[in-house]
């Protein structure tokens, strides 16, 4: 949250654990959303595309980096830093 606020290029930065996007977007709504460029031309990617483009917001896809993943980021901090 930290890193991505002091970028200067976001009004607000809010956590979200919902996979529901449009029920997020209909709580707080937003202009665009961020995903790794892996779910793109997915099944999972197409919906997210229709249901986001349908009340206005952009998908901006960046690259996916197999090293550098949200998933390893996230099991890596729930374990402690352990990395075990």
């Amino acid at each position: 949250i930290d890193i991505v606020s002091a970028l200067g290029i976001v009004d607000e930065v809010v956590i979200d654990r919902s996979e529901d996007k449009l029920a997020v977007w209909q709580q707080r709504p937003f202009d665009a959303i961020l995903k790794g460029s892996d779910w793109q031309g997915t099944p999972k990617g197409y919906r997210l595309e229709r249901t986001m483009t349908d009340v206005g917001v952009e998908v901006v896809y960046f690259p996916y980096t197999r090293h550098t993943s949200s998933s390893m980021l996230r099991a890596f901090l729930t374990e402690g830093g352990s990395g075990e």
